[in-house]
């Protein structure tokens, strides 16, 4: 499939609406706009990256212009499973708490508790066909850390078209909300010396179903990271991944971090030999 293709469907998109926006009819003024832009700037400069090094890695070759950036991060600590990993963390953390804070008001957005901050930047419960079922994940419970398998050239060449859509579903919508803020654009914050030409003002219908694409393929990529071509991973691609405990919300399906039978607890387990996998 043709990169970007997936935007002949955004009619759909915007026509499937999400549990929250049923529910709520509380509008985005100026200031919470400006709010996901500064997350959603944060996730996109991160995903950008993962696209650059997973095209490295897959090619030999660095992109144009990302030559000494790449050089620099593969001379300094290279690109170890462990980076890829923080790195989609940082990427989630950004876009969960754009999503999840939109509708909260920039004054509480901005003093942010810690209550809110935790519950923010959790996977959003808005779209139930990217949560699992239980009964699928029963006793699935990963053996170690994925980092531990180590990252490898054929992992680079699976991930890499998932990164592409993901990071092209999240720059269009940048680009979208600086075009909407217009006159109303932070001050401390740039705008772009030039726009996507194929980027619009994004309505808040817009905002959701290009977040439900961003979630889909970043999911993807992370569920394809053992597969040894694009596309793998099977039915459960692109369901929002199970490692990372942080995220899922307290009274999810999985258990909390720290618990038995979470994949931390199984990890501390394993290295103290207590027979954790």
């Amino acid at each position: 499939m043709e990169r970007g293709a997936w935007r002949d469907n955004m009619e759909f998109l915007r026509q499937v609406q999400t549990v929250e926006e049923r529910r709520s009819r509380v509008k985005m003024d100026a200031d919470m706009w400006n709010v996901a832009l500064f997350n959603l700037c944060e996730a996109h400069g991160d995903a950008r990256e993962l696209c650059a090094a997973a095209a490295y890695l897959s090619e030999g070759k660095a992109p144009a212009g990302w030559e000494e950036r790449l050089e620099w991060r593969k001379g300094k600590r290279g690109f170890g499973p462990c980076w890829f990993e923080v790195t989609m963390e940082h990427v989630y953390h950004h876009v969960n708490y754009a999503w999840n804070c939109r509708h909260a008001g920039a004054e509480r957005a901005i003093k942010c508790s810690m209550r809110d901050f935790n519950r923010w930047e959790k996977f959003p419960k808005d779209w139930p066909e990217l949560w699992p079922s239980p009964e699928r994940w029963e006793g699935r419970w990963p053996k170690g850390r994925w980092a531990e398998h180590g990252w490898r050239t054929v992992r680079a060449a699976a991930m890499r078209p998932e990164f592409e859509e993901a990071e092209d579903a999240l720059g269009l919508l940048v680009d979208g909300v600086f075009l909407r803020l217009g006159d109303g654009l932070d001050p401390a914050r740039r705008r772009p010396e030039r726009l996507r030409a194929d980027a619009w003002a994004v309505s808040e219908e817009d905002f959701g179903a290009l977040v439900r694409r961003f979630y889909g393929h970043f999911n993807a990529a992370w569920n394809a990271r053992r597969c040894r071509k694009a596309g793998g991973g099977g039915r459960d691609r692109w369901l929002f991944p199970r490692e990372m405990a942080r995220f899922w919300p307290e009274s999810g399906k999985l258990p909390k971090v720290g618990e038995k039978g979470s994949h931390r607890a199984t990890e501390r387990q394993r290295r103290r030999g207590e027979g954790g996998g």
